[in-house]
C-alpha cells in the first residue's frame, strides 16, 4: 500500500501544480488500481471455500471498459497506463476465482458432471488471464519507472514528506476529492487510502522502486495461483460430461 499512498500524494502535488489538473486524475487512476490490488490479494482466502451451489451459474472474466483519454498527461506518466490496465485485469480475474472454486466444489459434492466441467474450464480460463496479466506488468512497470526517472519529473522527497505529513494532520484536500469523485473512482478507495497515508511511516521509499519491487511480488504471487490450479481443479482438467463435445 506504501506505492498507492505514494501515487496518491504525488497527485496532491500535481493538483496543485500549473495545468496539473489532468495529471492528478491519472494518477488518482494508477493509486485506485494499487489499492484495489493490494485489497485483493489481502482478502485472498487460503483456505477452502464454502461450497456455492449456484454451480448452474458461471461467474466470467469480465473485462474492464477503455480507459479515459490521456490528452494532456506527460509522456512520463502515460507510461503508468498500460501498469492499470493489466493491474485491472489481474484483480477481476482473483475476483472470479474464488467464488469459481466454491462452485466446483459445491458441483463435485452433487455430482453434477455437467457443472463440474463448465466450473473447472471457468476457473483455467480466470487463472489464464490471470497469468498473461501478471507476467506483462514486470516489464510494463520497469519501462515506466525507466521513463519516469529520466524525467526527472517527480517533485522531491521533501516535498513529497510535507504533503504526507500535512494529509496526516489535515486529512485529503478538498479539491483532490472533488477531483477524485469527477473521475468516477471509488469514495471507499478514497477513504482508504486516507487512512493508509495516516499510517504510513516516513520516509517513503523511492517511488519507481517501489514500482519495480511490487509487480516482481505480483508476479511471485500469481506464479503460487497458477501452482495450486493442478489441485484446484484436480481431474476435471479435460474431462468432458456426457453428451458434450471436447473442449
Amino acid at each position: 500500500m506504501d506505492l498507492a499512498a505514494f501515487t496518491t500524494v504525488i497527485a496532491f502535488i500535481a493538483l496543485f501544480s500549473p495545468g496539473g489538473q489532468a495529471s492528478a486524475a491519472a494518477l488518482f487512476l494508477s493509486a485506485a488500481g494499487f489499492e484495489a490490488l493490494s485489497i485483493t490479494f489481502g482478502n485472498l482466502a487460503l483456505d477452502p471455500p464454502v461450497p456455492d451451489f449456484r454451480y448452474d451459474e458461471v461467474l466470467h472474466v469480465v473485462p474492464p471498459e477503455r480507459g479515459p483519454d490521456r490528452k494532456g498527461v506527460p509522456p512520463w506518466l502515460a507510461t503508468l497506463s498500460p501498469i492499470t490496465e493489466l493491474l485491472s485485469r489481474v484483480v477481476r480475474a482473483i475476483a472470479v476465482l474464488g467464488p469459481t472454486e466454491a462452485r466446483l466444489l459445491a458441483a463435485r459434492m452433487d455430482n453434477n458432471a455437467t457443472a463440474i466441467n463448465r466450473q473447472a474450464a471457468n476457473y483455467r480460463d480466470a487463472v489464464r488471464i490471470l497469468e498473461m496479466a501478471a507476467s506483462a506488468l514486470p516489464g510494463a512497470a520497469s519501462e515506466a519507472a525507466l521513463a519516469i526517472e529520466e524525467s526527472g519529473a517527480l517533485p522531491p522527497d521533501k516535498r513529497v514528506q510535507e504533503t504526507l505529513a500535512a494529509v496526516k494532520r489535515k486529512g485529503v484536500p478538498a479539491d483532490a476529492r472533488e477531483l477524485w469523485m469527477r473521475s468516477n473512482l471509488p469514495e471507499e478507495s478514497l477513504a482508504r487510502l486516507e487512512a493508509v497515508m495516516r499510517e504510513v511511516r516516513l520516509p517513503l521509499p523511492p517511488f519507481t522502486a517501489s514500482l519495480r519491487e511490487a509487480m516482481q511480488a505480483l508476479l511471485r504471487a500469481t506464479d503460487a495461483i497458477v501452482a495450486r490450479t493442478p489441485s484446484v481443479v484436480g481431474d476435471d482438467e479435460g474431462w468432458v460430461a456426457p453428451g458434450e463435445a471436447p473442449r
